[in-house]
């Protein structure tokens, strides 16, 4: 009875329900446990059916810092569309940059952050559905930080691949700030196939997302 209950108040309250119906399909990159879960059991409990695509990498079943509390796996919580940054929410106004990035590449950012003593300066939201994209989700998050005009996206995967396009067509900021690229330039291969090469590039790209603005020189 509570999991049936939890699954209609879950139907009830998914603001993108509408728009899922109206899509091929879903496609979600889960970045914690239990958003893995509650994706799974809102697809059981829809009264409609569409086809999901989940991301989910094997490096993060391994991962020490992707973990979920039992409570987040309880029936009063919901797949969440966009997580936005607990290390901020209470201090919101420190806030100069606002990093939009998806799936596993967020736990690459959080410790480079940490390393580069930014955690209240750069403000970390993973955008965890990316089709339908959660536009009111995202602008709601954006809205806690409305001072900040420095947005960028971060992916480790070249500019004419990964989510980036996707999502820098269906960005709007409540203040109408601009979306900036941090990542590789266009490539028709999905790398370079040298690993020195790649674990460079990814540092730099980590580097450049997190970098707080005071000492950022470049865009």
């Amino acid at each position: 009875m509570v999991a049936a209950a939890a699954a209609h108040a879950d139907e009830d309250h998914d603001r993108d329900a509408h728009d899922v119906q109206h899509c091929n399909m879903q496609v979600v990159n889960v970045s914690t446990p239990a958003q893995y879960f509650h994706v799974l059991r809102r697809q059981v409990h829809r009264r409609f059916r569409k086809p999901l695509v989940v991301f989910a990498p094997k490096s993060l079943l391994k991962h020490r810092h992707a973990v979920s509390t039992l409570d987040d796996f309880c029936a009063t919580r919901r797949f969440q569309p966009v997580l936005g940054d607990a290390h901020t929410r209470d201090a919101a106004d420190r806030v100069r940059r606002i990093v939009l990035c998806t799936g596993k590449l967020y736990y690459d950012l959080a410790k480079a952050r940490r390393d580069a003593g930014a955690d209240r300066r750069v403000a970390l939201v993973r955008i965890e559905q990316l089709s339908p994209y959660p536009a009111a989700a995202v602008r709601a998050v954006l809205e806690r930080y409305a001072h900040v005009r420095d947005v960028r996206w971060v992916q480790e995967e070249p500019q004419n691949q990964g989510a980036y396009q996707h999502v820098a067509l269906r960005y709007a900021h409540p203040h109408n700030a601009p979306l900036a690229y941090v990542g590789s330039p266009p490539l028709s291969p999905s790398a370079t196939g040298i690993g020195t090469v790649h674990r460079e590039q990814h540092a730099d790209t980590i580097a450049r997302g997190v970098r707080v603005p005071d000492d950022a020189g470049d865009a």
